[in-house]
């Protein structure tokens, strides 16, 4: 099976990439090698591999960023994976598209399921709701999966949260982390192996792929020092202290809903997938 992946060098991508089975035969592309907003540049590309599969990775993900500069948030977000979906038209090609659980909103102070209406607050979540209706408007073989706060990789992942709290740890006594958000620390090869669940159950639709159990940001890092056991405390900050750019949603927490009513849940509980990241990145130091 020929596999296109956008974002190959994220943290997800080169996931994929690495945990793939041996019968996916992956084409990794990311900015350096295909501008995804160049619609002819998109086009070729397809032509050329006419995979079985494309999985969509790549977005403009820094959320803050986003908001100052919703242009280009739009044009990559958005029109890149127009250009994608519009290449893929007309061809049997199954199209899996990555959002997060963030387009919700905050409107509940419960998990949202797949049963949930989005209301996205920040231009990121905008684009990435806008680019999930596009996916429904121009393919009909198509998996979307909404995503948590994703951890995992190694030192060369820009985005290695863990890795970041914890040399934050080593520099200071003393950390402070945010106790008003809350949302599903989400255990990066968790993500892919249910992801080829359901791949391989031809699964169509949207489905919530995020780690079991909620957490808030202070409970999370808290949890990060505790477990790497760096001598460092962590105390809940007061609002001031985490004022952001975004209007990001409280409450990014999500459930497995269509997970588990179809008895195709491989997600652990956030904990242990986090114990189990640490202690192997520990080996690795």
């Amino acid at each position: 099976m020929k596999v296109l992946v956008t974002g190959v060098y994220g943290l997800l991508g080169s996931t994929i990439k690495l945990e793939a089975p041996s019968n996916f035969e992956i084409f990794g592309y990311d900015i350096d090698t295909l501008d995804i907003t160049d619609s002819a540049a998109v086009a070729k590309v397809v032509e050329e591999i006419s995979p079985d599969l494309v999985i969509h990775c790549a977005a403009l993900t820094n959320v803050d960023y986003c908001e100052e500069h919703p242009d280009q948030a739009f044009r990559i977000n958005v029109t890149g994976t127009i250009n994608l979906l519009k290449a893929c038209m007309g061809r049997n090609i199954k199209f899996v598209y990555i959002s997060s659980t963030g387009i919700y909103g905050d409107y509940f102070e419960k998990e949202y399921s797949e049963l949930d209406n989005p209301e996205p607050l920040s231009i990121h979540h905008k684009t990435k709701f806008l680019a999930e209706r596009a996916v429904h408007s121009h393919v009909n073989n198509f998996l979307i999966v909404r995503i948590g706060w994703l951890f995992g990789g190694n030192e060369q992942i820009k985005k290695n949260f863990i890795k970041a709290r914890i040399d934050e740890a080593k520099k200071n006594p003393l950390l402070y982390s945010d106790p008003g958000q809350k949302g599903n620390p989400t255990y990066v090869c968790d993500l892919v192996k249910q992801l080829f669940v359901l791949l391989e159950n031809n699964c169509i639709g949207v489905y919530n792929v995020v780690g079991e159990g909620t957490a808030t940001r202070y409970e999370y890092v808290k949890e990060i020092i505790r477990l790497s056991g760096v001598n460092s405390r962590v105390e809940a900050g007061t609002p001031e202290m985490f004022v952001r750019k975004a209007p990001v949603s409280w409450n990014e927490s999500a459930k497995n809903f269509r997970l588990e009513l179809e008895n195709l849940s491989v997600m652990r509980s956030w904990k242990l997938a986090l114990a189990e990241f640490i202690e192997k990145s520990r080996g690795v130091d």
